[in-house]
């Protein structure tokens, strides 16, 4: 449940009549939030949103009321075409009057969409200029700044680029959208939306985080990645299995032991896994960390096989006891995480 000082707030939003922009007024207003929305027409805007007091860019400074947070989604997308003046002015410029009219006004929290085109170094004109913008905020303005960084945002039904796919019947459509949504990272504009109204809401630090869908949750995703670590297993056991023999044989004879030591560890999602070595330590050596035995504990092939990693040979077993979990069966809807990018 929401705190009431959080449904007593002030936010201002900018790009409020693009895609993530109509959903979040959506979901503010349900929480009776009072909001001021602010684009280049604020006779459109108020078409759209009659219930809320509009502006545009220009009549900004001119507005006195106290602000507890902006949320900047104003954006000159990679789907328009534009000179890289056109997409400098919306993209930077823009956003850098934001964040000064945030610090002029002491307003606490400034919320910012952005894209995950700000790690890579392409040079169209929308990668420029959001990574320009991302890199300014974060060396003038860090405090006060959460940045949420998202990759491709889509809905259902489809808009933009898949419209298409809304033509196509249910059952080649999901199919056909959970190949496509494998090979690159996406996020649901639900989840979007959600971790907006968490950071509005939070009392936390500033921070950046990434934001996109757990890949476990894709079927498409789970069977190719099944299918390639089976395959680099077998393809290594394919090399090593006679070096695994001589090995195994060796341990057998020469320490009178089992070869492979077997030890309980943690593994994804918490689960408990078995794992697999060429024993490297003497056979009534005490349950300890590696690190912690010493070199009496350690056998002669031990310390040969540790040197080379042949020890680990093993471990490809692991990858074929390795669990497929579909996707109703993965824990968690989406893979969010803070992280400190340096400006």
């Amino acid at each position: 449940m929401l705190k009431k000082t959080f449904m007593k707030k002030n936010i201002l939003v900018t790009g409020a009549s693009g895609f993530v922009g109509r959903k979040l007024i959506i979901a503010l207003e349900k929480l009776n939030i009072k909001l001021v929305l602010i684009g280049r027409d604020e006779r459109r805007l108020k078409k759209i949103f009659p219930r809320h007091r509009t502006l545009n860019y220009n009549q900004l400074n001119l507005y006195r009321e106290k602000f507890d947070a902006i949320v900047h989604l104003a954006v000159m997308n990679n789907n328009i075409n534009g000179l890289s003046e056109d997409f400098q002015k919306v993209n930077v410029d823009l956003y850098k009057k934001i964040l000064l009219y945030s610090k002029i006004n002491k307003i606490p929290k400034v919320i910012n969409l952005t894209s995950f085109h700000i790690f890579f170094d392409k040079g169209d004109p929308y990668s420029v200029s959001k990574r320009d913008a991302f890199y300014w905020g974060k060396e003038n303005y860090s405090k006060s700044l959460t940045n949420i960084i998202c990759p491709f945002i889509y809905s259902f039904p489809f808009k933009g680029k898949l419209t298409l796919l809304n033509k196509l019947p249910k059952v080649i459509r999901l199919p056909i959208w959970n190949m496509l949504s494998a090979l690159k990272p996406v996020v649901n504009l639900d989840n979007v939306i959600k971790e907006i109204i968490l950071q509005l809401e939070s009392n936390n630090k500033p921070k950046d985080i990434l934001l996109a869908d757990n890949k476990d949750e894709n079927f498409s995703y789970l069977v190719f990645k099944t299918l390639l670590n089976i395959g680099f297993a077998i393809s290594v056991l394919v090399i090593f299995i006679l070096p695994m023999v001589f090995i195994f044989i060796f341990i057998v004879l020469t320490e009178k032991a089992p070869a492979i030591f077997i030890q309980t560890r943690l593994g994804k999602y918490e689960e408990h896994f078995k794992l697999f070595k060429f024993r490297t330590m003497k056979l009534h050596t005490p349950n300890i960390e590696t690190h912690k035995a010493s070199e009496f504990d350690i056998t002669k092939i031990g310390s040969v096989l540790r040197s080379t990693k042949f020890d680990e040979l093993p471990q490809i077993f692991n990858i074929f006891s390795l669990k497929f979990y579909p996707p109703y069966l993965s824990p968690k809807m989406f893979v969010l995480k803070s992280v400190n990018l340096k400006g």
